[in-house]
């Protein structure tokens, strides 16, 4: 944080926006948040519960992954807490509403994490959400480093599809489908307004996002282990398969009870590669001899 004052006094601010979002984002949040969470343990309800977190990022089956939680009557996912947008746990029609609760969350991101562990209903017995590289720092370092919150790394095996997944994102602005009729002809409404049939892709920003992505998630466990945390790997690949990893998961979450986990979401994109990248040919080219040309070779 430091850096970052000494920063804006070298430069002239360009404006007003700039600092304000210094102070929500870097130096309120060490003044008010700690104050709040002091302030609240009287208030805390005494109940044992587990508490667990998905460190994951975009495309990876997270959605996924939570919505099968959900479907256990003890375990409770709350969602993506701290994404630009409202987080999942709400849905406010107001416009102000909805920026006093994000300018609520980002000042006090670790008393809002107090508060969601405490917002399940009375019979869940594990309770948590999923978070990304790239959201709040303060909260993600606080989780990373708590050890009494269990950690879910969630990747992605094949490198080459999490890429396309999240460039298909952003061209049609459709994350999901659903096997629920009225959600999926939501989708396909969606689909409609832009339905490229193939995309273009840029191999050398693939490789270096790739890299990168990769970079973050070795980060998370090297905290971990420096730490002396375990923690399960999970993939998108594991969470659609069979019941040998949910069942690990369930005992890593010391969830008693077994039952088979449901989600209505279904994979968006489930054909070979060659139909969704109109280059395909030079991306192929570009990728030989790289760590990448295998996950072309194995489609």
């Amino acid at each position: 944080m430091l850096q970052k004052v000494q920063t804006l006094f070298k430069r002239p601010l360009r404006s007003t926006k700039k600092l304000f979002r210094f102070l929500i984002r870097d130096v309120l949040p060490t003044i008010i948040d700690p104050v709040l969470c002091f302030l609240h343990q009287p208030f805390r309800r005494n109940r044992e519960i587990q508490k667990f977190v998905i460190i994951s990022t975009h495309r990876t089956g997270s959605t996924m992954l939570c919505d099968k939680l959900n479907s256990h009557p003890k375990i409770t996912c709350h969602g993506e807490l701290f994404p630009k947008r409202s987080p999942d746990i709400i849905t406010p029609t107001s416009r102000i509403f909805r920026y006093i609760f994000y300018l609520f969350r980002n000042l006090t991101p670790l008393f809002f994490i107090q508060l969601i562990w405490q917002k399940c209903p009375k019979q869940t017995k594990v309770v948590g959400f999923k978070i990304f590289h790239n959201h709040n720092q303060r909260a993600y370092d606080h989780l990373l480093k708590n050890q009494k919150v269990k950690k879910i790394i969630l990747t992605r095996t094949n490198p080459v599809r999490h890429y396309l997944s999240k460039k298909m994102l952003e061209q049609t602005d459709v994350a999901h489908k659903s096997s629920n009729e009225k959600t999926r002809y939501k989708q396909m409404k969606a689909l409609s307004v832009y339905k490229p049939t193939k995309l273009n892709l840029d191999a050398n920003q693939m490789v270096q996002w790739v890299e990168k992505t990769a970079n973050d998630f070795e980060q998370a466990r090297n905290t971990l282990r420096n730490t002396n945390q375990d923690w399960l790997e999970l993939s998108y690949e594991d969470i659609k398969s069979g019941d040998s990893k949910i069942k690990e998961l369930l005992q890593y979450l010391n969830v008693d009870e077994y039952q088979a986990l449901k989600t209505e979401l279904k994979k968006m994109h489930s054909g070979h590669l060659q139909e969704y990248i109109g280059n395909y040919t030079e991306v192929k080219t570009k990728l030989k001899g790289t760590e990448l040309e295998f996950y072309l070779k194995s489609e």
